[in-house]
């Protein structure tokens, strides 16, 4: 892929990261969240306000399947 596709292919995969965790937004969820990829493939990158291990595997069980890597980790300051 090259770079232009590199850079749409994370774009589809964040808007998609967003929708699937939008039903915990409105549970309350804060977050940040990115995503980088390369020719290898796209990592979603989640900072979590609060991540306890229940919300760990609730965030991670909405985003299996999607294709990715995901580094998910406590918002730094939260």
């Amino acid at each position: 892929m090259d770079a232009r596709c590199i850079t749409l292919n994370n774009e589809a995969v964040r808007i998609g990261s967003e929708r699937l965790l939008s039903h915990l937004r409105r549970e309350g969820l804060n977050y940040d969240l990115w995503v980088t990829g390369s020719n290898s493939g796209s990592t979603v990158h989640l900072r979590v306000d609060q991540l306890t291990d229940s919300l760990d595997s609730r965030i991670r069980a909405v985003l299996v399947g999607t294709a990715t890597t995901l580094d998910l980790a406590t918002r730094p300051g939260a």
